[in-house]
């Protein structure tokens, strides 16, 4: 199990129709000031040293402004001078199957794997309507056009002491702009990208249970097109985090 903090970066738009949706910088325009992530990892370990990863992140892009106009989100005006609140429902699930592809000297390695990343993202907001406004729905469920990512995936390990490791782990995925066999007024078509960084030192407190302290960077994007809606999310984040490992 594992928990982060981060710094966030990136902005949401989305259109519905002919009304064109407002950019919204996640610091700046909702004062997503933090994030904050909880996760899950289960390990199968094989006779022939690979591995079978399953993990699922929870991620709170939790914020509150003032809005100083009038935005617009998914055909709903948002009046200005009213409070407004972010809380996105953001929920990730990897799963990769990895080999060693090299042993380092000291008990290090190097391994290598694939696998995919499944995101539901509802991305909501809760404020004020316009006396103007078309819609009234102030939420957009990018999880309704969601696709399976493909993901590659490389994790370093090198002991330093008798309980202490150099940890690194890299992954990265790209869907290009394909059919998500949805329609929406219209065929909609979405690209999605996710890169993750983290370097770090793992801890071992006994046979059997470890503690990883690591800095992480992450990126992900999202871009779903349609006659009806043209939906954008960007997000950046670096942070520190601890986990907590057992074997059984």
């Amino acid at each position: 199990m594992r928990g982060e903090f981060g710094i966030p970066q990136g902005y949401v738009q989305v259109r519905e129709n002919e009304i064109q949706g407002t950019r919204l910088d996640l610091r700046h325009d909702l004062g997503i000031e933090t994030s904050e992530t909880f996760g899950l990892e289960g390990v199968r370990r094989f006779s022939n040293g690979s591995d079978l990863r399953l993990s699922v992140d929870v991620l709170l892009l939790y914020g509150s402004t003032t809005l100083p106009s009038d935005v617009f989100f998914n055909g709903a005006t948002l009046q200005g001078g009213t409070r407004l609140e972010t809380r996105p429902f953001f929920l990730r699930v990897n799963a990769l199957y990895e080999r060693p592809l090299a042993h380092l000297a000291g008990g290090g390695s190097l391994a290598a794997g694939v696998g995919f990343s499944y995101v539901l993202l509802n991305f909501r907001l809760q404020g004020t309507l316009a006396a103007t406004t078309r819609d009234s729905e102030t939420s957009e469920d990018f999880l309704t056009q969601e696709l399976p990512v493909p993901l590659l995936t490389l994790r370093f390990e090198l002991p330093i002491a008798r309980t202490f490791s150099l940890t690194s782990v890299v992954t990265g995925g790209w869907l290009p702009s394909v059919n998500s066999l949805r329609s929406e007024g219209g065929i909609v078509r979405i690209s999605q990208g996710h890169a993750d960084v983290s370097i770090g030192m793992c801890r071992r407190l006994g046979a059997k249970v470890r503690l990883d302290a690591t800095i992480h960077g992450s990126y992900f994007t999202q871009h779903e097109v349609s006659r009806e809606d043209d939906n954008d999310i960007r997000l950046r984040s670096v942070g520190v985090g601890l986990a907590l490992g057992t074997c059984f």
